[in-house]
């Protein structure tokens, strides 16, 4: 994971939905582990009495909210991309530019929110949602 849970995307950021490559204006990719219940035999006890619950985490998942631009020749409601909530696409998120290695979604699962509707060209689009299985991390970790 991340040094952080959260990864801010900037200006160099660009995502990769199939084979198509958009500019990323904005967004953040949310590192989320699940907390799992502790009994008080998973404890710490300090020399003054005081005991101290302990956490583990368990299975951790992806969310994300990623605003990015596209040319009004492409419809983001027709194949291939065909953004709508429920659908599951292939993403890949360059963090630092194109030229580094991508947070790879290969089942990214398309939230409420995700749309591709503007007026005017370029067009401003958003995928939100999460990761569905394995995120392959930048550097193969």
């Amino acid at each position: 994971m991340p040094d952080s849970n959260i990864v801010r995307l900037g200006s160099s950021a660009k995502i990769r939905i199939f084979d198509l490559v958009f500019a990323v204006t904005g967004g953040e990719l949310r590192f989320i582990a699940q907390e799992h219940d502790t009994t008080t035999t998973e404890a710490d006890m300090d020399d003054d009495g005081t005991t101290w619950e302990d956490a583990e985490t368990g299975l951790v998942r992806v969310e994300a909210t990623i605003e990015f631009q596209h040319t009004k020749l492409i419809n983001v409601h027709a194949p291939p991309l065909f953004l709508k909530p429920g659908r599951v696409i292939d993403l890949k998120v360059y963090a630092d530019g194109i030229d580094f290695d991508p947070y790879w979604f290969p089942l990214f699962l398309l939230t409420q929110g995700s749309r591709g509707l503007a007026l005017r060209s370029p067009q401003n689009g958003r995928v939100q949602g999460r990761s569905k299985g394995r995120v392959l991390l930048p550097g193969g970790a």
